[in-house]
């Protein structure tokens, strides 16, 4: 009896999952189980527009200057050195910035922005230090005309 109520009940279980089987075929079929639409989804999302690449800027560039080079020879003693300009009467005034010790104990050199290209005359002046007396001054001369040119002066310090 027991054997028979098992085979019955084995009989209902498979009865049961063909019939749920059939179900979920019809219902698949139908749309039951398709994914609704969602207008509220789609009317939200504007819709893709390409974007232009953006324009590179260039870099801030900065001008291209001169030098002017102080060449010193005939001395291994630590100067001072000035630039000087001179005016309309032919007094010399100096440079503001253009002053210093010699590199190396040689040589100076200053750079010149673009908007100072072939003014003059200015000068330079040595001296013993920042408030000793000049020891040479250079010929008069005027600032380079065009953009890297380097414009060396020579002053030679007799002993």
């Amino acid at each position: 009896m027991a054997s028979a109520a098992l085979t019955r009940t084995r009989r209902l279980a498979v009865i049961l999952l063909l019939t749920l089987a059939a179900l979920l075929v019809q219902s698949f079929g139908s749309g039951v189980w398709a994914v609704p639409d969602q207008p509220s989804l789609r009317q939200t999302i504007p819709p893709y527009r390409p974007t232009s690449t953006p324009t590179r800027k260039p870099a801030a560039r900065r001008p291209t200057g001169a030098h002017i080079v102080l060449q010193v020879d005939g001395t291994a003693a630590r100067l001072w050195t000035i630039v000087q300009w001179m005016d309309a009467q032919g007094d010399w005034h100096d440079v503001t910035g253009w002053r210093g010790d010699l590199d190396d104990g040689h040589h100076k050199t200053w750079w010149v922005h673009p908007r100072d290209f072939g003014t003059g005359p200015f000068r330079w002046i040595v001296l013993e230090d920042p408030h000793g007396p000049m020891l040479a001054a250079s010929a008069p001369f005027h600032l380079p005309t065009v953009s890297r040119e380097t414009m060396r002066v020579d002053i030679a310090l007799v002993p």
